[in-house]
């Protein structure tokens, strides 16, 4: 059964977990079909965090630069923060009360 799972391509083990998910969630199957089909879902999630993972690892091999640059990029052009650090100074404030 695992050769099976590994002749599969990524987009097909998807669409299995996919599947698997409206099947249970639908609540048409059993207390043990359920079950089986978790265990089943279990096995196929972890198949795609590994075949995910070997691919970002091609992908750093490849171009590690560009990635870098995209990451370094996405913390650069998030906004400073209103409050930087500094606690609301607004009329209920005990300090501007005194």
């Amino acid at each position: 059964m695992a050769k099976k799972k590994s002749e599969k391509n990524l987009e097909a083990l998807i669409a299995r977990l996919e599947e698997i998910a409206t099947t249970i969630h639908s609540g048409d199957v059993g207390l043990e079909d359920a079950i089986k089909l978790y265990e089943e879902g279990k096995l196929l999630a972890q198949e795609c965090n590994e075949r995910l993972s070997t691919i970002q690892k091609k992908l750093e091999t490849i171009n590690p630069s560009e990635l870098k640059d995209d990451d370094t990029k996405d913390n650069d052009t998030q906004p400073p923060s209103d409050d930087d650090g500094f606690q609301d100074l607004g009329r209920d404030n005990p300090i501007l009360l005194a």
